[in-house]
Parts: C-alpha cells; sequence; structure tokens
C-alpha cells in the first residue's frame, strides 16, 4: 500500500508540475519597429546651374560642411540628424543636346526611393512663350530631369535653368512602414512628377512629404 501511495502522490505531483509550466505565458513579443538604424535615410543631391553641369556631393561639401548639410536636411525632415546620411557614392550625371541638358540623380544604393524635393533658385528667360521649362520623372532606381534653356536672339543674353535637387531614399526594410505613415511614395515605376515654365510656376515640388517623418515617427525626433 506504501508503494502505491507513493507512486499515486508522485503522479498527481508530475501532473500539477507539468499544468503549472503549461501556464507560464510565452515572453512578449519585441517591437523591432521603433529600433531605427541610424541611417535610416539617405539623401543624394544635385546642384544644376548655368553652365548646364551636375554638382553632386563633392560640391555641397566644398561649398558648405557636411555637418551643416545634414542639420539642415534633418530639420526639413523634423528628426534627428543622426538618422541622415548623405549619400556620397550617388553621383549625379549630365548631358546636354541642343537646348535641353538632361539630369540622372540615383537613388543611394542599399536604399528605397522615398521621395524627392526640389527648389529652383533663378531661370531665365522667366516668362512668355519662349520661357524656360524643367521636366521631372523618378522611376524605382533614379530620378531624371531635363530643362529646356532656349537660345536667344542677339542682344536678349543667356538662358538657363538653376536650383538644388535632393532625392530621399529610405533603408528599404522601412519603406512599407514610411509609406503608410504618409512620408514616403513608392514607385514601382516611371512616373512623371513635375512639369514647369519659367518664374511662376518654376519655384519647386516636393514629391512624397520626407519634411513629416518627425511628426509620423516622435521617437525619430528625439533619438534613441
Amino acid at each position: 500500500m506504501n508503494n502505491k501511495l507513493h507512486l499515486l502522490l508522485a503522479s498527481s505531483l508530475l501532473a500539477t508540475s507539468t499544468i503549472v509550466v503549461a501556464q507560464i505565458p510565452p515572453p512578449p513579443a519585441v517591437d523591432k519597429s521603433q529600433h531605427y538604424p541610424k541611417n535610416l535615410f539617405a539623401v543624394s543631391q544635385l546642384h544644376f546651374d548655368s553652365v548646364r553641369s551636375a554638382h553632386g556631393p563633392e560640391w555641397y561639401l566644398k561649398s558648405r560642411e557636411a555637418i551643416v548639410i545634414l542639420s539642415a536636411v534633418a530639420t526639413y525632415m523634423g528628426v534627428n540628424p543622426q538618422y541622415v546620411v548623405l549619400a556620397q557614392k550617388a553621383i549625379p550625371s549630365a548631358s546636354a543636346n541642343g537646348e535641353e541638358t538632361n539630369y540622372v540623380l540615383p537613388v543611394p544604393s542599399g536604399y528605397a526611393y522615398c521621395g524627392t524635393r526640389i527648389r529652383v533658385t533663378s531661370i531665365v528667360p522667366a516668362d512668355g512663350g519662349r520661357a524656360s521649362t524643367i521636366n521631372v520623372a523618378v522611376n524605382p532606381n533614379e530620378l531624371q530631369m531635363t530643362t529646356w534653356t532656349p537660345v536667344q536672339g542677339i542682344g536678349e543674353g543667356r538662358s538657363w535653368a538653376e536650383g538644388d535637387v535632393q532625392v530621399f531614399g529610405v533603408k528599404e526594410r522601412f519603406l512599407d512602414e514610411f509609406v503608410k505613415k504618409g512620408v514616403c511614395m513608392k514607385v514601382t515605376q516611371q512616373v512623371g512628377i513635375w512639369s514647369c515654365r519659367g518664374r511662376a510656376t518654376c519655384t519647386g515640388v516636393a514629391h512624397g512629404d520626407p519634411s513629416d517623418a518627425g511628426q509620423s515617427t516622435p521617437d525619430l525626433v528625439s533619438g534613441f
């Protein structure tokens, strides 16, 4: 009887232990979406000017310190500068063909296209039927821009379009998140984003809304 009692007690304890273990809840899942890398966004830049050339990162770094550029971009996005890097390997190009100049600015390597910001500082001729024009399109790999600056008649002076372009890239695994937040535009094919003529309409444009990054994701404002 004693042996049977011991066996009965042991079986009862084992069953109880099994029940207790089974009732222990699993550890809470870690929300990794809020742990953003310091190089979450990368910005490639193009300065186009009156001599129809394409100035890239080296032009900006020579004209202004990198920290000033990063601070200005981060301020525009409303985020801590630690989340923004300059894409120094995204080199723009330019090719002139008659009165047209075609520019190409790559999306930073390792990033998905997020948005574009263009600011025009000067355009000549500024009005009329032969005012200078700007047309811009983007695809998943690059921004393409064409400027048309007409050859002026004798005594009419030169023509040009001058300004700055910024293409924002976001780390690929975060693209869908920031599309849902309204910060990035998801581009899957070639799409025209801007067409303007003269001073009245060629002031600048934004495609996507990278300026809303900090408001949409407060964690990016203070950093980690």
